[in-house]
């Protein structure tokens, strides 16, 4: 069968065929908006900025700050970030988005110290909506995503901390399927043209939030997966997205139901949570399979991780609200040498200054593929994951900004 959908001046064709193991599926082939200019030449590198070269920008430096420039074209203004080392041991970096010489009006990012590998790993930051003018009245639009490594040949932090560009090329559409609509919004990361790699994220339309153009704004909780990870929706289908083609402006789109146990190897929502079995640090053997029939939430964080600390009081406040919760927290290993600007704790220690009083699991790097972080494939902390009575993944958010959402599913899934 056949059928072609018109919607948001976008088409879409599905066909229904049938693979092996008479497992019924529906592909579908979207045409994609590109949300920036893909045609876009961007080059440089960021460079320090001296202070008496910063103008309006002088103001905002201190000593434990570093003001940095990166040249889109010659012709054009240059963006500005500034890098700081915060009190909290944290590290911050602010680029002034809409290039009107202040900071204060701009998303600050946030990262430790141990976070950081050498150049050949960066960690990328959330990508952030960027606005260009090109000529006297023409503007265009990218998503900045800061690069950030350590130079392994200074022994200063600040001066250690690289910043290097990386832009996402942002593509987006919208489909039907059910009585559903939704979007999906694909992410073509290019760190200076040497390497590129693609995300993308499925939004329900029901719950997108224009942001004063045809693109969905976007939650900062909101993860991106990697295209060899399918999503779940309308309840219980499994969509994966493949052939895709930019030059051509489109993406192929497969639905399939979601086979019970096999998808225990995609721990996002709508799939059965990964299994594991696992020594408490209090010393009771934890099965999560044997767990069920209750809801569980698991909390990953790490003694190093000052923003996961922070969350604890809240986690102790939902234990306290709903006892019949199953509340696990996975502590992850510090990296190894790893300067975090303070000495974490030793976990019993912080659990027990933490009054952390449920199941406590050290997941241990030396675990490899047996770790629980990656068994959830977990890569950013804190970390909340929801598991429903049937071992379903219900919810799933990254961020301090996740306790509010994660407070009203509660609500919803408990009454109260």
């Amino acid at each position: 069968m056949k059928k072609t959908i018109t919607a948001l001046s976008l088409i879409f064709v599905v066909t229904i065929c049938t693979y092996a193991g008479n497992v019924s599926a529906d592909t579908l082939t979207v045409y994609l908006q590109p949300h920036i200019s893909p045609d876009l030449r961007l080059y440089g590198q960021f460079k320090d900025v001296p202070k008496e070269a910063a103008g309006h920008y002088a103001s905002s430096m201190t000593d434990d700050s570093r003001l940095l420039r990166y040249n889109y074209t010659e012709k054009e203004k240059p963006l500005m970030v500034l890098l700081s080392e915060e009190d909290d041991g944290r590290f911050s970096l602010v680029a002034d988005m809409n290039f009107n010489n202040s900071f204060a009006d701009d998303y600050k990012y946030y990262f430790f110290y141990g976070q950081l590998s050498q150049a050949s790993n960066p960690l990328f930051l959330q990508p952030q909506p960027l606005s260009v003018r090109y000529g006297s009245d023409k503007r265009f639009f990218h998503w900045f995503s800061p690069g950030v490594y350590i130079d392994g040949n200074s022994d200063n932090p600040l001066q250690a901390v690289k910043v290097i560009p990386a832009f996402e090329r942002v593509y987006y559409g919208s489909f039907e399927y059910g009585d559903k609509s939704y979007s999906i919004i694909l992410l073509s990361n290019s760190i200076n043209y040497s390497r590129a790699e693609t995300t993308y994220v499925i939004i329900d339309n029901k719950d997108k939030k224009q942001s004063g153009t045809a693109f969905p704004d976007v939650p900062p909780t909101v993860e991106y997966i990697s295209l060899n990870i399918p999503t779940a929706i309308n309840g219980d289908m499994a969509l994966s997205v493949g052939n895709i083609d930019f030059s051509d402006m489109t993406c192929g789109l497969t639905i399939s139901g979601i086979s019970g146990e096999s998808s225990e190897s995609i721990p996002f929502t709508g799939f059965n949570a990964p299994l594991f079995k696992k020594k408490s640090v209090e010393g009771r053997s934890i099965s999560l399979e044997k767990m069920r029939g209750h809801y569980i939430l698991i909390d990953f964080w790490g003694t190093w991780c000052k923003l996961c600390i922070s969350v604890i009081p809240e986690l102790r406040d939902i234990r306290k609200k709903y006892p019949q919760l199953e509340l696990i927290s996975v502590a992850v290993d510090p990296a190894p040498n790893a300067n975090y600007g303070f000495t974490p704790a030793p976990l019993k220690t912080a659990i027990k200054e933490l009054q952390m009083d449920w199941i406590n699991i050290q997941d241990r790097s030396a675990e490899g593929s047996e770790q629980i972080s990656e068994k959830y494939k977990i890569k950013s902390y804190p970390t909340t994951v929801l598991i429903d009575t049937d071992g379903k993944i219900i919810y799933r958010k990254s961020s301090i900004l996740a306790m509010d959402s994660l407070r009203q599913i509660l609500e919803d899934v408990f009454g109260y």
